[in-house]
């Protein structure tokens, strides 16, 4: 899952978009900070925090038993949020 989350990004940025937007399934699983990203925009070099605890910052799916998924954007909103 992390080794493909990683995939996507490259190909994501060498296909010329700006990041992505973070999509969670929402079916009362997920952590409270992945739905919290539900809907939120992301540039590829400013992810956002997926584990508050730690500090960690990564993409959908870098994080044990991650099963939120990112939409390629070409351009980032500023307001990051849907």
């Amino acid at each position: 899952s992390i080794m493909l989350a990683q995939l996507k990004k490259v190909t994501y940025q060498e296909m010329g978009f700006g990041g992505f937007r973070w999509d969670t399934i929402m079916d009362g699983r997920e952590r409270q900070e992945h739905a919290d990203l539900n809907g939120t925009y992301h540039r590829w070099d400013d992810l956002p925090i997926i584990d508050k605890r730690t500090g960690q910052r990564g993409l959908p799916g870098e994080i044990y038993n991650c099963r939120c998924s990112l939409t390629p954007v070409m351009n980032v909103p500023r307001n990051r949020r849907k």
